[in-house]
């Protein structure tokens, strides 16, 4: 009698063990199971499991890829745009910078301009560009009164209306406006250079107006009566003619004794470009004179 009391204690006590050990391992199945604990990691590190095994991006993850902004960054919220890059050391704003920017837009061929007013690397940049073409000094990006008068005389000069008065016939054509001291080259009267910068004759030497054919060039003029080299000197008139400038173009109160002056890009241009029997026309009056 004792000892099957003994048995069954000993079977019920398995038992008892046996239930308890299978509710903990469904009660601790988390820990126990290895997909499952996959799964709590993967929830941890952002990085979630795929039906074949491999890790792949989570939600989270991918539209912060897609997007370009950190995860942290709420939905919606634009990336971050960088300022406008400053001036360059020295370059100033000038006092005429909105109207040289707009000029600039105009004539084009300098460079990208904001044509907003303000100053900025790029436009500083395009300003130089311009003041150097057209020998303006100093050449330092600052929009001054020289270089807003040189760039209304060019912008006027693309004018339709300006372009219209020198009709040019068949071969070259060197047009030079007097009133807006400008030149420009047309051949079979279409524009093929310029408008650039001239000056001409100054009070009591007045460069006339009307038509003239060049009788005679000289790659090294010497001027008798003033005693100074004219470069690339073509003449057209009364001891006149084009040649490259002696000094500084843009002096106000200068001019020429009715010559036509150049800077020396463009009088080697015109040099190469015109021919004995080639026609200048000349029209309207410098002022001043």
């Amino acid at each position: 009698m004792n000892g099957r009391f003994s048995r069954t204690v000993v079977v019920a006590g398995v038992l008892a063990v046996t239930a308890i050990l299978g509710a903990g391992a469904y009660a601790f199945g988390a820990v126990l199971d290895r997909p499952a604990q996959r799964a709590g990691a993967a929830a941890q590190t952002g990085v979630s499991e795929s039906p074949s095994g491999t890790a792949s991006p989570s939600p989270v993850a991918t539209e912060s890829a897609q997007s370009g902004l950190p995860a942290s960054s709420p939905p919606g919220s634009p990336p971050a745009s960088s300022a406008p890059p400053p001036p360059p050391a020295g370059c100033k704003q000038g006092p005429a910078q909105a109207e040289v920017e707009t000029l600039l837009v105009r004539l084009s061929g300098f460079g990208p301009v904001g044509a907003d007013g303000v100053q900025s690397a790029e436009d500083c940049t395009a300003i130089k560009k311009f003041q150097q073409r057209y020998g303006l000094s100093p050449a330092d990006g600052v929009a001054g009164n020289a270089t807003v008068g040189v760039a209304r005389r060019l912008a006027a000069s693309i004018d339709p209306a300006e372009q219209a008065k020198c009709q040019g016939g068949a071969g070259m054509t060197a047009c030079v406006n007097l009133s807006l001291q400008t030149v420009w080259l047309l051949r079979d009267g279409q524009l093929v250079y310029g408008p650039t910068v001239v000056r001409t004759g100054f009070r009591g030497y007045t460069t006339p107006a009307g038509k003239f054919k060049i009788d005679r060039r000289n790659r090294n003029e010497w001027s008798i009566k003033y005693k100074v080299n004219l470069p690339y000197f073509q003449h057209f008139y009364a001891g006149m003619g084009f040649h490259e400038v002696t000094n500084y173009i843009h002096n106000p109160g200068g001019g020429s004794h009715g010559c036509l002056n150049l800077l020396r890009p463009d009088a080697v241009h015109f040099w190469n470009a015109l021919s004995v029997g080639s026609t200048i026309h000349s029209f309207g009056r410098r002022p001043g004179t």
